[in-house]
């Protein structure tokens, strides 16, 4: 094979790298537009937006790469029509929000250049604690309405910010360099659990319950099942590249073929990737700097970027609708939009049936981890606690209420 042959087929790779729907794929994507947001920090998105054209790129291409996404992700998903979820609505939580939060600050220190940041209030430890997991661009903040409706309740809670998220790279000391510098081809999901596992054993947590929010349903088949044994998966992620299951494909067999380049191999093909994300993710981060001035500190953006980058590399294998609930150690409850992305939707019902249908009769009938525990949130799109945070936060009550009857911890 010729040397030509090769460069044309990495150029190849590197325009599909670049490709809005592709990026966004990985990332857990929301349909509200970055570009809707307003100049509040607290507007950011926590997950990703399929608008990331609107951050840079030709508008053109972009928008008919994006077109053509949806129209074929659409009928994909139309074909699938037949798996419903089969949930029910949400309850409100009695009462308002807190006016202000009194949820504390703190972070854990894994190693150097390995910091993540979180907020938590514990009213009682010997009940149930959330531990809410972030989405790409960020965790829960306590001053969002979700956290002060869960506060007025007197839930527990801790909500984490990942390492590679703003929140704690703001922890690194002057100078100090964060573990994922560059952006790290191998990253893994097994990274964010131990975050997680770090954070639970700083707070000494008896009684946690893991929440996801659409990214870190990447997270959860690495979690501890005998430390972590109950999960939420809010909105979760179907697929790596939901927003463009073609174009997902296509990509894995460039990269495979151009992998058989003796001169090139898998590693070659990673670092051009690693390369190409860098400028996918360097444009979103700009427009992010306009909300959050901390960003526009030059090391503080290209950390930024490194982390979104990694974050990327993390969630490619992902699949929900493959998982074997079976195999996990872990009982599920779900809290899904009812406005969801279609394709999204798809992957999420396939793996609530799935669930469902590997549970034992007692636990599918009368749980809150059973057919009880699936939420639909009415009104809202994929972000549930910006959409519906009282909702959101009615459905949580709700499985930590009902957890505690079924005295799911023992008694």
């Amino acid at each position: 094979m010729s040397f030509k042959i090769w460069s044309i087929g990495l150029i190849g790779l590197f325009i599909l790298a670049i490709q809005p729907a592709q990026a966004s794929s990985s990332k857990g994507d929301s349909s509200n537009s970055i570009a809707k947001t307003s100049a509040s920090s607290l507007s950011i998105p926590i997950s990703f937006s399929n608008s990331i054209s609107s951050s840079g790129g030709d508008s053109s291409s972009n928008s008919s790469a994006q077109s053509s996404a949806k129209s074929v992700n659409a009928s994909y998903a139309a074909t699938n029509a037949s798996l419903s979820i089969p949930g029910r609505a949400a309850p409100k939580v009695s009462g308002k929000a807190v006016a202000v939060s009194s949820a504390l600050e703190d972070a854990v220190r894994i190693e150097r250049g390995w910091v993540v940041s979180y907020s938590y209030k514990i009213f009682d430890e010997n009940k149930p604690t959330l531990l809410l997991l972030p989405g790409i661009f960020r965790g829960l903040e306590k001053e969002e309405e979700a956290l002060r409706t869960l506060e007025a309740s007197k839930i527990n809670f801790v909500a984490i910010h990942f390492s590679t998220h703003n929140k704690s790279i703001l922890w690194l000391e002057k100078n100090e360099t964060p573990y994922f510098d560059g952006g790290l081809p191998h990253f893994t999901p097994e990274k964010f659990a131990r975050e997680v596992e770090s954070v639970s054993t700083q707070l000494e947590l008896q009684k946690p319950i893991i929440v996801s929010l659409s990214y870190s349903a990447v997270v959860i088949p690495f979690l501890d099942s005998e430390q972590f044994p109950f999960v939420v998966q809010v909105a979760p992620m179907g697929r790596h590249d939901e927003s463009n299951l073609i174009g997902g494909a296509v990509q894995k067999n460039w990269e495979d073929y151009l992998a058989l380049n003796p001169f090139l191999g898998r590693e070659g093909v990673l670092v051009a990737k690693n390369y190409y994300l860098h400028t996918v993710w360097n444009p979103v981060v700009m427009f992010l700097a306009s909300q959050m001035p901390s960003l526009q500190d030059p090391d503080i953006f290209t950390h930024q970027v490194d982390g979104f980058v990694s974050m990327n590399f993390a969630a490619e294998p992902f699949d929900i609708s493959q998982t074997n609930f079976r195999k996990t150690g872990k009982k599920f409850a779900w809290v899904v939009a009812e406005s969801e992305d279609p394709t999204r939707a798809y992957f999420q019902a396939a793996a609530i049936k799935k669930y469902l249908a590997s549970i034992d009769r007692e636990t599918y009938q009368k749980s809150i981890f059973g057919k009880k525990g699936v939420f639909i949130i009415k009104g809202s799109s994929h972000i549930i606690p910006q959409d519906q945070p009282a909702l959101y936060a009615g459905a949580l009550n709700e499985i930590v209420n009902q957890a505690e009857k079924e005295k799911v911890f023992g008694p």
